[in-house]
């Protein structure tokens, strides 16, 4: 069940996380036809070996945006921790609401993108605000969402439940990826 839920939905990934599970319980020896359970640290070992493995083929397997897009992931991924730790009543979060985002005004060129590429590649999935989505509060806009793809949240020391986001100014996470918005669309 954690393999599935970790896999979000690509069958590649599922088994990817069964077929190193299964090679590091025969190269420890463990005899899978007497004794078919494998232990958790074995599973364990396939699930953060395969989310690096799997994050760091993130720039040769998206095109055009790969290199950024890992900075991007890495650079949320450690936002994450540091909003984990400093808020202890929201520990399990993996969504990012971006606030003021909107891809039909040009104004974020380089961020739309690699919201595109990375949501056409399933490194993220991508929700557009609409007016079906309410917010806790009415005077709170409502925002885009980024959900990171759970399988590089071992690698990211994040959790892989998407319970909670945390707020970011589109502005903010285009500086992330070291560009600056065009001004002349405001």
């Amino acid at each position: 069940d954690q393999f599935c839920f970790l896999s979000f939905g690509i069958i590649s990934n599922f088994l990817e996380l069964c077929k190193y599970t299964f090679y590091f319980a025969l190269s420890k020896e463990q005899d899978l036809i007497d004794q078919p359970a494998i232990n958790l640290k074995i599973q364990s070992h396939s699930v953060y070996y395969v989310s690096e493995k799997l994050f760091n083929q993130i720039d040769g397997n998206v095109p055009e945006v790969g290199p950024r897009l890992k900075k991007l992931l890495t650079l949320l991924g450690e936002i994450i921790r540091i909003r984990m730790l400093k808020h202890t009543s929201e520990t399990e979060c993996n969504r990012i609401a971006i606030i003021n985002y909107d891809e039909y005004t040009f104004r974020y060129k380089q961020l739309s993108k690699v919201i595109s590429k990375a949501s056409t590649w399933s490194v993220i999935d991508f929700n557009l605000a609409d007016e079906s989505m309410g917010t806790k509060n009415i005077y709170t806009p409502k925002s885009n969402e980024i959900i990171i793809n759970r399988i590089y949240c071992p690698h990211l020391a994040i959790p892989t439940s998407s319970r909670w986001s945390i707020r970011i100014n589109a502005d903010d996470l285009e500086g992330l990826l070291g560009e600056k918005p065009d001004k002349s669309f405001k």
